[in-house]
């Protein structure tokens, strides 16, 4: 049985802590919410940056498309925002 394709919610799949003493956030890749044999798609924001190369850094991952930052066209809106990560857990 072919496995399923699956959008997510960046926070089911990446843990923010916030550490006071440092003001910065802290974030963990939550590996077990990768299920083996299913593709995998998240939407990442202009201020995920960090938590987007968490993912792809990953050796337990394949990333199989990341495409560029979509960029509005609105007058006033030059920066980039959503970037979309499709991927997968390995096998081994």
């Amino acid at each position: 049985m072919p496995g399923k394709i699956i959008l997510g919610v960046t926070s089911n799949y990446i843990d923010s802590r916030y550490d006071l003493r440092r003001d910065t956030f802290e974030y963990t890749l939550l590996i077990g919410n990768i299920t083996k044999g299913n593709t995998h798609v998240l939407i990442f924001s202009r201020h995920q940056e960090e938590q987007m190369s968490l993912l792809l850094e990953c050796k337990k991952i394949n990333v199989l498309f990341k495409s560029k930052p979509c960029i509005n066209p609105t007058e006033g809106h030059e920066s980039s925002r959503n970037t979309v990560v499709v991927f997968e857990r390995k096998s081994k």
